[in-house]
């Protein structure tokens, strides 16, 4: 018989569930009706310990990861962005969460991170993991390898998207100690120790001539002793080379160095050859060594985000499929601009000339994805096809339609003259600036001026394609200017339509203003990381995706067209038009444009940096809106609309910093009024919840009822 039970074993009852575990043991008795309960019950109590202890580890291991923690950061994100597709969105999401916190293994011993997010996250092609791969850089001691090559590997490396097995070596004629050579392409790493070690641990240097047989013998053994660990192996050769040895270096290549169980590609740096005969003649000798679908010629315009956003644009979406053509473009202008000159390297720059260096390449190869027509695929040989059908119809350049100049010291002795170059030759005229009109006479574009314009030392650093539409004449006349769609390549990378609207405020119907609808890439898309163009066209190659390269057929076209200009040029010697360091350019440049129909908005100036710092005071006052309290009722603030007065519509004229806020109050009763319109606010007060003063608030009093039918957009 059971004695009295004490308090303190009532207390002990409570605490330890007694009660309910008792319950649930006679539970499972009267479930399963076992024969032998009381060594059901034994049973059953070693898997309740169990159970226990598991949940004890799952806590444990929710403390020890903050599973709570993550959970509520992704549903803070996946509510504050509201994606379409939130699945796909959270995905993401975690994967760069799983970057920042490191990726550790089941029942191993988490290392720390020995790189920046993504570096141990592999992301290139699985089928490279298949054999080994080296890449060797010809003329790695000179400046193009260390400026361009080899960052551009360094970054595809901690980006993850070089495999981990890759090797690298530099082949030059200069003798050179490792250490030296490290010192040398490393020069322009940023990224943290532990990844410079890694992949500087991947280079090696080897020193010979490059028309001598044992030096590329030595080379093949150096690539042999690398690629040990793997039977079979994938070879990329990159050209950082002069054309005058090009030959030579292939010749080697392909008697010693090309791969026996794999892949081998050769990417050749421009440019290819400088007129018509050594253009053929250059093809002619890599065609007679080489298959087409190995040679690679680089281009590194094609390699830009917006270059290559060209063809997106244009064949996704259908609204410009109505527009693009002469019924409604009026002249197409593709301009490279960079403010300074030769910077020591005008011996160099003079042997080819800015039609050579920019024009005939970059800004042709620019000019045919602009005009080409719809590829039947996507495929890299359909692109390049219609980008050749481009050039074919592209009739002849007349000189009349050239203009030419070649920068000097401004007049009062400022900035620099091409001819101080001490590597320019004396009397030098090679031209530093030039604008050609071309015509491409097919039925898309008969009569519509095509003017691709090139300088060195002038105002500005920048590269863009100017699509300039035909006027629109009734009912506006004069007040209505040319639309414009602008592709901004470099700097800021963007694409803006600048098109006329009412002028706003109390202005007759008649009134008009330029502004511009635009999407700023680095505005647009958080965390955006977009590959410098050496950088997406070298993995291009080692994924085998020709369609940003140029294929033989393009490189013969472009130079019939240029060619007969040049040796007119050449032949005549007449003097460039002098144009002062840090100008626009020649004055007849910008006839020769107006000539062909081109018109200046002079009033309006595109502001990137300005519509920049506006759109990012926006998101910050978003972020921050917090309630505030006002005659006792909770009123949670959100910004609906940020707009500049009236007096500021020019992104031309200074930001003063004033703004007029319209608001949107949710109140605690339910409902949306308005409050506030046109009053100047203070928006740090109101993003730090510091409730305003009554003064500063109409007087509310009780909440009004809102009708029914009040919508946000109603408070106008």
């Amino acid at each position: 018989m059971m004695g009295a039970v004490s308090e303190a074993d009532k207390a002990f009852v409570v605490k330890s569930n007694m009660a309910s575990l008792f319950d649930d043991m006679a539970a499972a008795v009267l479930k399963d009706k076992p024969e032998n309960i009381p060594a059901y019950l034994v049973d059953w109590l070693g898997k309740l310990s169990e159970y226990i202890k598991r949940g004890e580890d799952s806590q444990s291991y929710n403390t020890k990861h903050d599973v709570d923690g993550i959970l509520q950061r992704l549903r803070e994100e996946v509510l504050k962005k509201q994606p379409e597709q939130p699945l796909p969105y959270m995905a993401s999401k975690l994967g760069n969460m799983m970057a920042e916190e490191g990726d550790g293994q089941d029942g191993e011993a988490e290392a720390p991170p020995d790189a920046l997010s993504i570096y141990n996250k592999p992301r290139w092609p699985r089928v490279l993991n298949e054999k080994a791969l080296t890449i060797v850089v010809f003329g790695a001691s000179g400046d193009l390898a260390w400026k361009k090559t080899f960052p551009a590997l360094f970054s595809l490396w901690c980006e993850g998207l070089l495999p981990r097995h890759a090797c690298i070596v530099g082949y030059a004629r200069s003798a050179m100690p490792h250490d030296k050579f490290i010192a040398r392409i490393s020069a322009k790493f940023k990224a943290t120790e532990q990844q410079r070690s890694d992949f500087l641990d991947k280079c090696t240097y080897v020193s010979g001539q490059y028309d001598e047989d044992a030096s590329f013998q030595r080379l093949t053994a150096a690539m042999e002793g690398l690629e040990g660990a793997k039977p079979e192996a994938n070879r990329c050769f990159y050209f950082a080379l002069p054309p005058s040895v090009f030959k030579t270096v292939a010749q080697g290549i392909h008697k010693y160095c090309q791969s026996s169980t794999g892949w081998s590609r050769m990417i050749v740096e421009k440019p290819f050859g400088r007129d018509l005969a050594s253009a053929q003649a250059l093809a002619t000798d890599m065609g007679a060594l080489f298959r087409e679908e190995q040679i690679y010629r680089i281009d590194h315009y094609l390699g830009k985000e917006m270059v290559q956003n060209v063809i997106s644009m244009r064949f996704a979406n259908k609204v410009f499929s109505s527009v693009w053509n002469n019924e409604n473009i009026a002249n197409v202008q593709i301009t490279f601009k960079e403010p300074f000159g030769t910077d020591g390297r005008g011996g160099y720059f003079d042997q080819f000339g800015i039609i050579r260096d920019i024009i005939q390449n970059h800004l042709l190869q620019v000019m045919t994805l602009t005009a080409m027509e719809k590829p039947k695929t996507l495929d890299a040989d359909a692109i390049r096809d219609e980008k050749v059908h481009v050039l074919r119809s592209i009739r002849a350049l007349d000189p009349a339609h050239t203009v030419l100049g070649q920068y000097v010291k401004t007049a009062t002795g400022e900035g620099e003259a091409y001819l101080d170059d001490p590597t320019v030759p004396k009397g030098s005229t090679t031209a530093t600036f030039a604008t050609v009109v071309l015509f491409v006479d097919n039925d898309r574009w008969s009569g519509v001026p095509w003017i691709l314009k090139a300088g060195k030392a002038t105002n500005e650093r920048k590269a863009e394609i100017r699509i300039q539409f035909k006027s629109e004449i009734l009912p506006f006349k004069e007040e209505a200017v040319r639309d414009e769609l602008v592709l901004r390549l470099q700097p800021s990378e963007a694409i803006y339509l600048k098109l006329m609207t009412k002028k706003p405020g109390l202005t007759p119907i008649g009134k008009l203003v330029q502004t511009e609808l635009d999407l700023m890439y680095h505005s647009r898309y958080d965390n955006l990381f977009l590959p410098d163009a050496y950088e997406g066209l070298i993995y291009d190659c080692l994924c085998g995706n020709q369609g940003n390269f140029v294929r033989t057929d393009e490189l013969i076209e472009a130079w019939k067209i240029f060619t007969p200009l040049l040796k007119t040029i050449e032949d005549t010697k007449a003097p460039p038009i002098p144009y002062e360091f840090g100008t626009r350019g020649p004055a007849e440049s910008d006839t020769l444009i107006q000539k062909f129909g081109y018109e200046y908005g002079a009033s309006y100036t595109w502001n990137p940096k300005a519509k920049a710092a506006a759109q990012a005071r926006h998101r910050k006052l978003e972020r921050e809106a917090r309630p505030v309290e006002v005659g006792g009722h909770q009123i949670a603030t959100s910004v609906l609309h940020i707009m500049r007065d009236q007096n500021e519509l020019s992104p031309t004229e200074p930001d003063t910093g004033r703004h007029l806020f319209l608001l949107s109050f949710g109140c605690d009763s339910g409902g949306y009024y308005r409050v506030g319109h046109g009053m100047e606010l203070n928006p740090k007060r109101i993003s730090n919840s510091v409730p305003l003063p009554d003064t500063q608030w109409p007087a509310l009093g009780a909440p009004p009822a809102p009708p029914p039918t009040m919508r946000i957009e109603d408070a106008t």
